[in-house]
């Protein structure tokens, strides 16, 4: 097709709208940076140490019936009250529930370690089940030395557990970052802080997640620093909270 130099400007109306559809669409697949959730003030941290004392006791979390409250922090810094509520099993399995909207099945290997075997959330609608179980917690880890773990992720609609909706594989990275004592609501806990990378795809989406927890001996979970992006299609999205311990209800 010839271009008529003496006028050019039906050709450029049909070009620039191209032009624009291209650079929309290369925006859109970028991943977003993680946003940064501002510190909860009583949210105090010691200097982090990664020498082991020696006979350490046993890192002991229960899967018991009980409720763990928390001051939550979101990335609008929506500040708000979440609760834990583990409902037990026997002594090695649990549920634990999120405000109702949020359920995981838990469970304690062998060796001590927590896994959780699914998770169902109500805002998407959907229940993933891990093979093998997620690690989220690893007791008898070493202190710097990254633990790396690969999986299937199996994503169910809620309303038709018999057929599989998406599915892709994960691979989970945990780190024992030392020890930190946390001076938070519900008082001072000596902790051991994990760093945990999750990496998944499910079909056309993609989704990476870090998050740093502080597990205290006798009660499990007392801080969580999360941050998650990830992008469907063209379509990205992002996600991140702090959370910090404020009462526990046996």
């Amino acid at each position: 097709m010839k271009i008529d130099k003496r006028n050019p400007i039906p050709y450029l109306r049909a070009f620039v709208p191209l032009c624009l559809c291209v650079f929309f669409l290369g925006c859109q697949g970028k991943l977003p940076e993680s946003t940064t959730v501002e510190a909860i003030e009583p949210f105090a941290e010691t200097p982090l140490t990664a020498s082991r004392v020696l006979f350490e006791p046993a890192l002991e979390v229960p899967l018991k019936t009980r409720t763990l409250r928390y001051r939550y922090v979101d990335a609008e810094h929506r500040d708000k009250t979440t609760a834990l509520v583990y409902l037990s099993q026997t002594g090695s399995t649990a549920r634990r529930i999120q405000d109702g909207r949020e359920s995981a099945g838990l469970s304690r290997s062998d060796d001590g370690r927590i896994m959780m075997t699914e998770i169902e959330k109500e805002k998407h609608d959907v229940l993933t089940v891990f093979h093998p179980p997620l690690p989220v917690l690893i007791p008898d880890a070493k202190i710097g030395k990254p633990l790396t773990f690969e999986g299937q992720a199996i994503v169910y609609k809620r309303n038709n557990l018999n057929k599989a909706w998406s599915e892709g594989p994960y691979q989970l990275t945990v780190i024992d970052e030392g020890r930190q004592t946390l001076n938070l609501p519900a008082g001072q806990f000596h902790c051991r802080r994990y760093r945990i990378v999750y990496e998944g795809e499910f079909g056309l989406a993609t989704v990476k997640s870090q998050t740093i927890t502080w597990y205290a001996s006798g009660i499990g979970l007392v801080a969580e620093d999360y941050h998650e992006s990830g992008r469907f299609l063209f379509v990205p999205w992002s996600e991140s909270h702090t959370m910090v311990l404020e009462a526990v209800e046996e």
